[in-house]
């Protein structure tokens, strides 16, 4: 890859050129307020988008050696050769798929430390537990509970040593743009797209009347659409992995808007194929931290891995019992909204699930 390459643009879910501004070139931005188009200097816009791009992948080259430095990344690169530029196949992948508003993200900004000081004051409760659970010094994925109302991504924010840069909804939050999105970008989330897949045509429908206002029409969108991809969004994590950080996930999705009469927690295994495209350009297994939020109450439970022989029927069943056990820390009644499954991440046969459901 060139240094003037392709880049990962987050806001349309695409691999854009990049010119210079962040997000890329914005054609729409160069028309006056009489709808006519200044004249532009070619060979300068030329020239700034060259410097700008050498820089982003500076940066990038930068921190993947710190990390390196430090023992964040260890080994060498996939293919154990250098790639174009003399850059390794790692590198090459962290400037190719790394969202541009977190080339020269700062977590220890004076946003991040106010807003996380914030928290920690007026919406913690107690001290968190689980606190030395937490691998120090190697990249990891959070999956944490989502529950309406609870704030987890801010409490995770608050009380982790290591930042994390969590996954937001991309039609309900990030989409929008504004004063919402430019505080997501401060806090170094990575945008998703929503998937429904797992309901049924009724829920779906419990889903978008329960929407907050001014959000349903976006609920009904998601929930018209058959299918979506999130490739973007998992090369983004993985590149954000080989840099030595967190990423923090919510694998119940938005089946948090359903209470528990009307359907059983359970996560969606996007979190084991972050896992399983780590390992792949990596050699290496990602640590995974189950986290549980409820009423200001933050709970790190025991991490673990996904081996690379554990059949991807049981990625659900996996994370849905690490949410369900470190749920049951904080208060044991809010292990039983989960939906049961073997202590291997096996479904649970019906007649199993109506005698005694099994948990780790």
């Amino acid at each position: 890859m060139s240094e003037t390459g392709s880049q990962y643009n987050p806001e349309d879910d695409s691999t854009t050129h990049e010119t210079g501004a962040e997000g890329g070139g914005n054609t729409q931005q160069n028309i006056d307020q009489n709808g006519e188009r200044p004249e532009v200097d070619l060979e300068e816009l030329r020239a700034e988008g060259e410097r700008e791009s050498a820089e982003g992948a500076r940066v990038a080259r930068e921190r993947v050696v710190s990390a390196a430095d430090s023992g964040l990344i260890k080994g060498q690169d996939s293919e154990g050769q250098s790639g174009e530029n003399g850059r390794s196949s790692r590198e090459q992948f962290i400037a190719k798929y790394m969202p541009n508003h977190l080339r020269r993200f700062n977590p220890k900004s004076l946003f991040n430390r106010v807003m996380k000081s914030a928290v920690r004051r007026f919406i913690i409760k107690e001290s968190p537990r689980g606190v030395e659970n937490i691998p120090a010094g190697v990249p990891k994925i959070f999956i944490v509970t989502h529950q309406k109302g609870e704030g987890e991504a801010f409490a995770t924010l608050a009380t982790s040593p290591e930042h994390v840069h969590f996954a937001t909804a991309n039609d309900v939050n990030w989409r929008g743009g504004g004063i919402k999105q430019w505080f997501q970008r401060q806090l170094g989330m990575l945008p998703v797209r929503e998937s429904m897949s797992r309901l049924s045509d009724e829920e779906k429908a419990r889903v978008v009347a329960g929407a907050p206002e001014g959000e349903q029409e976006a609920h009904q969108g998601i929930a018209d659409r058959s299918a979506i991809s999130n490739t973007n969004f998992f090369r983004s994590a993985v590149a954000l992995l080989m840099r030595g950080e967190n990423v923090g996930i919510f694998p119940e999705g938005l089946l948090t808007r359903l209470s528990a009469e009307e359907h059983q927690r359970e996560a969606y295994p996007g979190f084991a194929l972050i896992a399983k495209m780590y390992r792949q350009q990596t050699g290496e297994d990602v640590q995974i931290v189950p986290v549980a939020v409820s009423k200001g109450r933050v709970v790190y439970g025991e991490p673990f891995t996904i081996p690379s022989d554990v059949d991807r029927s049981r990625w659900a069943g996996i994370g849905t019992n690490a949410l369900r056990n470190t749920s049951g820390e904080i208060d044991p009644s809010l292990a039983e909204g989960f939906k049961p499954y073997n202590q291997d991440g096996s479904a649970v046969s019906a007649t199993a699930e109506e005698t005694e459901p099994t948990s780790t």
